[in-house]
């Protein structure tokens, strides 16, 4: 939803989304971490259309995001990140009890 620039798409993916998941669980500095983190991913997405434009044949120029979006959630970064902010999450919340 990040790169799409729509307001109106993010709220529509909240008003179909039965998962009962949201975002009160993260706190300030997570919204930041991972705002930046799919900034730069946006960002690469952008450029690699840009490059696939010039070098790949005419009808497979574009990005291909959901092999770049697979290999993100799957990176062994990401897993450790997740792993270090839960650690964070886990003694914020086990502290105010």
């Amino acid at each position: 939803m990040y790169g799409s620039d729509s307001v109106e798409l993010a709220k529509r993916f909240l008003q179909l989304d039965h998962s009962n998941y949201g975002e009160p669980l993260l706190f300030k500095d997570d919204r930041r971490i991972i705002d930046s983190l799919v900034a730069i991913d946006v960002e690469q997405i952008k450029q690699n259309v840009i490059d696939r434009k010039r070098k790949a044949a005419e009808g497979t120029e574009g990005s291909h995001f959901l092999g770049f979006a697979l290999v993100r959630y799957q990176s062994k970064m990401l897993d450790k990140l997740v792993k270090q902010r839960f650690k964070l999450f886990w003694a914020r919340i086990s502290s105010d009890k």
